[in-house]
């Protein structure tokens, strides 16, 4: 039922009905089924097909977080974290995040390695960030590249940054890429090679500088 919910909520391959979709989420999640608990979730608190009440959002995420939904994890980690129709409570949304994260959710372990590094816990962020990135999470891949790059609880090390920083750029980090550039003008031949693989590749867009820099490569 969940799967064909989806396809009514999306129109894939079927005209887009909310209300049908809505119907077999309901009818799903009164089964027990996580993800059409989550979608519930996310049709409330968007007012998605229905009229937007966090409340009954926040009740569908609970419920799906007990069937073991990481996205209903994440979302309401971030809900307590921002104080967002939940009472702020950043244990909360660390509990949660960190329950998404061992079971293996990319965007929980980037958010969890996100609040540890916040306050300044860097080899447990630095572990967080680094198994979302080996799930290409391009914020993830930024990260570790700007930890080395920082020499956050390591050693500096700018041509691993360059390497790290190339690769969120190929998952689409615009953050990445800005960074690598500035890289590269300090001198880093390593981000100079990493631009114009990125370049040759059209990873990037058009652009005179890097047009410039890579002529001839």
């Amino acid at each position: 039922m969940f799967t064909l919910g989806s396809l009514y909520f999306y129109g894939t391959g079927v005209t887009k009905d909310t209300d049908k979709a809505y119907d077999l989420f309901i009818k799903a999640g009164q089964k027990g089924d996580a993800s059409a608990l989550r979608m519930l979730g996310y049709m409330f608190y968007n007012g998605k097909g229905v009229n937007k009440d966090t409340n009954k959002a926040v009740s569908y995420f609970e419920q799906a977080v007990e069937k073991g939904s990481t996205f209903a994890m994440v979302t309401l980690g971030k809900m307590y974290e921002k104080g967002n129709a939940l009472p702020k409570d950043s244990d909360k949304a660390l509990e949660l995040y960190t329950k998404a994260a061992e079971n293996s959710d990319s965007s929980g372990q980037y958010e969890l390695g996100r609040m540890l590094y916040s306050v300044q816990n860097y080899t447990a962020s630095f572990k967080w960030f680094k198994q979302s990135a080996e799930q290409n999470n391009k914020n993830a891949l930024y990260m570790v590249g700007a930890m080395y790059h920082n020499g956050d609880g390591m050693k500096y090390d700018s041509d691993t940054a360059a390497q790290w920083f190339s690769k969120s750029v190929r998952s689409g980090s615009q953050d990445g890429l800005d960074a690598l550039m500035k890289l590269e003008k300090t001198g880093n031949s390593v981000a100079k090679q990493e631009l114009c693989s990125l370049y040759k590749d059209q990873k990037i867009g058009k652009d005179n500088y890097i047009d410039k820099l890579c002529k001839g490569q």
